[in-house]
């Protein structure tokens, strides 16, 4: 399998707005949809700081992939609380 190198994905929207992430995929074997789990740890992640044990998540974020202009972007489409997100999982 050859990889191509997409430099970077934006994330637009919601808590990870502005956050540049450099992938190693093709654009075919990007997740169309990705779920984040949002908690004091993936910030201190994105500030480059050590995670806190058992930091649970507060919420997760949805983000759908589109393109935008000659670049793909993860966009923000919903937050829900973890209570609400394992629901829905259990019904898969």
């Amino acid at each position: 399998m050859l990889f191509h190198r997409v430099r970077e994905v934006e994330f637009v929207g919601g808590p990870f707005d502005g956050h540049r992430q450099t992938i190693r995929l093709s654009k075919e074997d990007c997740q169309q949809a990705i779920v984040i789990p949002v908690n004091e740890n993936a910030y201190r992640r994105l500030a480059g700081l050590s995670p806190v044990p058992n930091a649970g998540a507060s919420s997760y974020a949805v983000y759908e992939l589109r393109k935008r202009d000659r670049e793909y972007c993860y966009y923000f489409t919903v937050s829900k609380p973890p209570s609400e997100f394992e629901k829905e999982s259990q019904r898969v």
